[in-house]
């Protein structure tokens, strides 16, 4: 023991010379961005606008790309097709579509398509089944949630989907019916519900759609009869009193209502929710919105490959139920008062408030392979956008804040605007003054003569104390408020200045992060330079780094990672004109790496198996091995840093 402990302590002191770089240096460390689909950029490709998501699958090789396949039509949000980038042979391929036109009505799902509509952070790779996943979003009904699959075969093959939830009414489900929000058209009880009605009275009926759900306290019902056959958003329609409805639906039972009850109407998850593959445990977490941006949810779901039973580790995760959706927020622990107890969560979920990050609507998240836990950043509520860094420790139903320090020119630039008066009188958008933060810059959008929006086009660096003031436009009484970035995190903009939804992904334990703001369109062929902005998340050291600033796509959301490779992929949609892009990222640059795992190492025992991970910060990728000295017999370690075996 002893001669072992001091040859591993003699190994640390020389950590320095075991680290080895295989990197083409260059100027800084940076990722480097090229447009890799279209070739041509003739607007022939695919189409523009941004519901989509996008995913690497290991098994097939290949980008999976589900996005809107409309052209710039009301009805291009209810479209959705599959298709998929293959970076060997530089070639995009469609599977298939929904069938939705440019015009009508949007479609439902079919036996074999499901009718996913805002495709966006619900579509994910299952890697130990090799299926493509989808959750529904807003339908044409807003009904109840479907999951469906799409078999990932090697060579690829077919076109047919598979729903997998729900399976029909199931009764196993008390009164959860999966991930879901209630919609904008809740109302309440005009009278009171006996447990024997058939038919109830709402005291806006125009809300009620046939063949939707409804929460009523703890009962699900079914209208079955005198409602719209479709309504969407916020608006109404024609349903009329009495709606005749089916009692005690997924596994509820009815009940006694009173006369003002809150009557909620059940949807699907719409867009804003986010689904990982946890692949140690085998376990499906989806963290989002529920009740119009009043509180989120944490739900999770575990496979069990048509045997009905589940493992000892997806039971750990908090599954209870096999091949289904259990919601775990009560189990969830989160102690970081700012970031989770002032998310003020309120509707029937109210006692879970401060159980989870003040993050779930359009949340970054990821699966980490490296430590076995979620990362998460930013997510806010509608228009309201947050910095929290968080890991989540599936097993300890733990959420835990990271106190981030941030590297970067960014780190101390603008990070909001917001019209406090719009004035009156103006002809023309004023020039937009940003006081106090060097470089920063923004323009102004009017509504009948008023400053209605603004939006940031630089952050500035060295903002202390920003004001805002408007010159010209013929105009006057305009005013604004302007907050710098203090949180010690990246500015949180995406390119939807309604939510924080940002392009990442996780690579060898670190989360990158593509922040690209309101730009027309990508400047051919390598994009727009400015305000693209590439950022890494450290959680073990807790740092956020931004790297050098370089050409990149715009207009970006989603992103995903080649682990084997370290290449970034990003899918780029411009709003009109010019197709959609798909760009490749390669982490590249000459930083010198820093050690940052602990020195000692931790002493070993013979006869004992070992393991000890050495960690470094810098250019990835990072190679290990031994320059000078041997190991002691018994212990080898691999090019990613892992000291290990028995000795």
């Amino acid at each position: 023991m002893k001669r072992l402990f001091t040859t591993l302590l003699v190994l640390a002191l020389k950590v320095v010379a075991i680290l080895l770089l295989n990197l083409a240096a260059v100027a800084s460390a940076q990722i480097t961005w090229n447009r890799v689909w279209p070739p041509v950029n003739d607007g022939t490709h695919n189409p523009p606008n941004g519901y989509q998501d996008i995913v690497w699958d290991a098994y097939s090789g290949k980008v999976w790309i589900y996005s809107t396949n409309g052209t710039n039509s009301s009805a291009q949000i209810y479209s959705i097709r599959l298709h998929y980038f293959d970076p060997v042979a530089v070639s995009d391929t469609n599977i298939g579509d929904n069938g939705q036109t440019n015009g009508g009505s949007c479609f439902t799902s079919t036996s074999t398509w499901p009718a996913t509509h805002h495709a966006v952070g619900q579509f994910w790779v299952d890697a130990i089944r090799h299926r493509l996943y989808t959750i529904q979003g807003v339908a044409c009904t807003e009904e109840v949630l479907e999951q469906w699959y799409y078999k990932l075969l090697n060579p690829i093959s077919g076109n047919a989907w598979t729903e997998v939830f729900p399976r029909g009414l199931a009764t196993n489900h008390p009164g959860e019916v999966g991930p879901w929000q209630s919609t904008f058209q809740n109302t309440t009880l005009s009278a009171a519900l006996g447990s024997s009605d058939a038919s109830m009275s709402l005291t806006n009926p125009s809300y009620a759609v046939n063949q939707d759900f409804y929460l009523i306290d703890s009962e699900i019902v079914r209208i079955t009869a005198n409602a719209n056959l479709y309504l969407m958003g916020s608006g109404t329609g024609s349903g009329a009193n009495p709606l005749t409805i089916a009692r005690g639906q997924y596994g509820t039972v009815a009940a006694t209502h009173s006369s003002g009850a809150t009557v909620e109407r059940i949807s699907g998850t719409f867009n804003n929710g986010k689904v990982v593959h946890d692949t140690y445990h085998d376990a499906f977490f989806w963290f989002g919105q529920r009740n119009d941006n009043s509180y989120g949810q944490l739900f999770a779901y575990c496979d069990t490959n048509g045997t009905g039973t589940l493992s000892s580790a997806q039971s750990s995760v908090g599954c209870t139920r096999p091949d289904d959706w259990v919601d775990i927020t009560s189990k969830s622990i989160c102690a970081d008062a700012a970031a989770c107890t002032a998310s003020n969560e309120s509707g029937t979920n109210g006692t879970n408030s401060g159980r989870l990050p003040h993050g779930w609507y359009y949340p970054s998240m990821d699966f980490d392979p490296a430590s076995n836990r979620l990362i998460l950043f930013a997510g806010g509520v509608y228009n309201v956008q947050y910095q929290y860094s968080f890991v989540y420790d599936p097993d300890k139903f733990t959420w835990t804040r990271l106190t981030t320090t941030c590297s970067g020119p960014h780190c101390t630039g603008l990070l909001s605007l917001a019209v406090t008066a719009g004035g009156f009188g103006y002809t023309t958008a004023p020039g937009v003054n940003i006081n106090g933060c060097s470089g920063a810059s923004a323009i102004a959008t009017l509504y009948n003569g008023s400053v209605a929006s603004l939006t940031i086009t630089n952050m500035g660096t060295a903002c202390s104390s920003p004001t805002v003031s408007f010159s010209g436009g013929g105009g006057s009484g305009a005013s604004a408020t302007a907050i710098a970035n203090t949180l010690n995190a990246p500015p949180v903009f995406s390119s939807n200045s309604e939510n924080t939804r940002i392009a990442h992904a996780v690579f060898q334990g670190k989360m990158y992060y593509h922040l690209s703001q309101h730009a027309g369109a990508n400047n051919t062929p390598y994009g727009y330079i400015g305000q693209v902005q590439d950022w890494v998340l450290d959680p073990v050291a807790q740092t956020w780094t931004e790297l050098a600033a370089g050409a990149g796509p715009t207009y970006t959301e989603t992103m995903t990672v080649d682990p084997a490779t370290g290449n970034l992929y990003a899918w780029a949609t411009p709003t009109t004109g010019s197709d959609a892009e798909i760009w490749k990222g390669s982490i590249g640059g000459s930083a010198a790496p820093v050690i940052s795992s602990t020195s000692p190492i931790n002493p070993g025992t013979q006869t004992t198996a070992y393991s000890f991970s050495f960690a470094a910060t810098g250019t990835l990728p990072i190679n290990w091995s031994v320059t000078t000295g041997n190991l002691p017999p018994g212990l080898t370690l691999s090019s990613s840093g892992v000291l290990s075996g028995t000795p």
